[in-house]
């Protein structure tokens, strides 16, 4: 006759979380995370979020969906558990490798933290993301921490950025205002962009906007034009109202 021993509380816990995390992981697996024709990136990343460190498949439409190959080819590490390092504990980390220097150094890493903010936004149990690129001979490692979430956004209401990645709307925003706009410029958020890059009055890009069509969704536009072609009549006007561009 068999002799059966009643199992443990702790061991039976311990099944049933295995059992759990095994049919979570499966579900995952089975699921499409593959971009529509009808998704703009805010629509794409929000139906991405709430992905967790084991849950690679999603996570790896994330980093590339965020525009990452536009700063350099690199490599993804996945997410895991650090030891320590620039977080003074253990912290699920997401590591990118770079290959290549950036141009500017600084603009590199400001584009780098705001893909970093909406990767701890979305990802539920990141705490850490760190990126790594050589320069001058060296290699130089930045992050950014889960506490950068609690940063307001002054242009989009004193929002912080954990409050706009709750909501798809919140998340288009915030991608909009940093660097992933899809839609056409508007008048308006092109002549603020006209005004804080270039120092372009209300009046002149009023005259840039409505007389040419290729400066109604590119800034670059206007300023090459008011560059290159000073010898039109449309020239002279935007002159004669002393736009001085460097």
């Amino acid at each position: 006759m068999l002799n059966w021993k009643k199992a443990k509380p702790t061991v039976v816990f311990l099944a049933a979380t295995a059992v759990i995390m095994s049919t979570l992981v499966c579900a995952t697996n089975q699921r499409d995370f593959t971009r529509t024709a009808e998704e703009d990136t805010a629509a794409y990343l929000y139906r991405l979020k709430g992905a967790y460190h084991w849950d690679k498949k999603r996570i790896e439409q994330m980093v590339p969906a965020l525009e990452t190959d536009e700063l350099g080819t690199y490599k993804f590490y996945g997410i895991y558990r650090s030891e320590g390092g620039l977080f003074p504990q253990k912290c699920y980390e997401l590591t990118l490798k770079f290959a290549n220097e950036p141009e500017q150094e600084s603009t590199f890493n400001e584009e780098m933290e705001h893909r970093a903010a909406i990767l701890l936004g979305l990802i539920g149990n990141l705490e850490q993301v760190t990126w790594e690129y050589p320069l001058n001979d060296d290699t130089m490692t930045a992050a950014c921490f889960y506490s950068m979430l609690n940063q307001p956004v002054d242009a989009l209401g004193n929002e912080t950025i954990e409050e706009l990645c709750k909501t798809e709307d919140g998340l288009r925003a915030l991608l909009e205002l940093w660097w992933l706009s899809e839609s056409p410029t508007t008048k308006e958020t092109l002549q603020i962009q006209l005004l804080t890059e270039y120092g372009i009055p209300k009046d002149i890009s009023d005259f840039l906007i409505s007389f040419l069509d290729t400066c109604k969704n590119n800034p670059e536009d206007a300023v090459a034009y008011c560059h290159f072609e000073q010898e039109s009549e449309r020239d002279a006007y935007v002159l004669s109202n002393k736009l001085v561009l460097d």
